[in-house]
């Protein structure tokens, strides 16, 4: 009994230790500042998905400085496509999609890990991908890929 304790102690302290590295690593990606600073995209990958006509899309959203309240606001995709020779550009969430809009919510502290999924029309050719986050209307922070 004591061995089988001692064994799951050191696996306890060997997984805290790994947490404490990527809270040390995530804490670092946050810019020094005052209490509120300005929101960020980082690592913003979009990538085929293994469903035939949709792509996949990931960031890290953070808040600058030490915030003190919740960032709450939402994504935005707009995604560049060329189909049979015309460029078109796409956004999610779609007017009157209110489905859409829900799950491109975000509400967060310090950061939050994103990721989704989205539909690319029949034929057509990623040419970039933008993401948005806006709070009140504003555009608080973009990204783009280009494909």
């Amino acid at each position: 009994l004591a061995d089988r304790l001692a064994r799951e102690m050191r696996s306890l302290e060997n997984e805290n230790g790994r947490l404490k590295a990527d809270l040390a690593y995530l804490e670092s990606l946050l810019p020094a500042g005052g209490a509120e600073g300005p929101v960020a995209i980082r690592r913003f990958e979009v990538e085929p998905d293994a469903a035939p006509g949709h792509m996949r899309y990931k960031a890290l959203l953070t808040q600058g400085g030490r915030a003190e309240r919740d960032f709450e606001g939402s994504l935005q995709l707009v995604v560049s496509a060329v189909a049979n020779g015309k460029a078109s550009t796409i956004t999610w969430p779609r007017q009157g999609a209110d489905a859409e809009r829900e799950r491109m919510k975000v509400a967060f502290r310090r950061y939050r890990r994103v990721e989704g999924q989205f539909e690319v029309p029949s034929g057509a050719t990623v040419r970039s991908v933008q993401l948005r986050v806006i709070e009140g209307g504003t555009v608080r922070a973009q990204e783009t890929v280009v494909r």
